[in-house]
């Protein structure tokens, strides 16, 4: 198993991660020292509810890939993203998709569960970042009312992402993966469980 760090969240200060990202050099050399001191396999970039100019996030990550290729080939860039974000922080990751390394639509953020729904809503970033990098972000462990996915939904999406051939499912770092939910996964993806 590879272990990254969580780079921004829903608690993060909007301003102060916006100040960030537009001057990325302090930013990228903060992450880098991490992963180096640390012994990090790559960093989660987990930015919501900024005015990010899209081009700006573009230039990050490309430089961000670039110093975390000096250090070691494969580290990783996760980016965590709510789904209102496709056109506007987010608008060009397709300029950035070598860059990263996987992208999952938060579609427990929608609040309630609808499976059509959120497929239709991850397809929608499929011509951003293709299939190969694309996860469902989900949530276990949480509140229903936030979207937190009951075992039976949970086998449902995992259902969804073997038909659309996506990679998988990003699940959030707040909640607990734990039995029945791994249960479920064991029994659908028994290769890797």
């Amino acid at each position: 198993r590879r272990a990254t760090f969580s780079v921004g969240g829903g608690s993060q200060n909007i301003q102060a991660i916006t100040t960030a990202v537009n001057n990325k050099v302090g930013l990228i050399g903060s992450i880098i020292a991490r992963i180096v001191a640390l012994g990090y396999d790559g960093v989660t970039l987990d930015i919501e509810n900024t005015n990010i100019d899209p081009q700006k996030m573009v230039e990050f990550i490309v430089a961000l890939r670039t110093q975390m290729d000096l250090i070691k080939s494969g580290l990783i860039i996760g980016v965590y993203t709510q789904m209102v974000q496709l056109g506007t922080v987010w608008k060009k990751i397709q300029d950035a998709k070598a860059a990263i390394t996987w992208l999952a639509p938060m579609i427990y953020d929608a609040g309630s569960y609808d499976a059509n729904i959120w497929k239709a809503r991850v397809k929608e970033w499929e011509p951003k970042v293709g299939k190969d990098k694309l996860l469902a972000g989900i949530s276990v462990n949480y509140p229903v009312t936030k979207g937190g996915l009951n075992p039976v939904q949970y086998g449902e999406v995992l259902d969804m992402i073997h038909a659309e051939g996506w990679r998988g499912v990003g699940v959030w770092q707040n909640t607990l993966f734990t039995d029945p939910w791994k249960q479920v996964h064991r029994v659908k993806f028994p290769v890797i469980a």
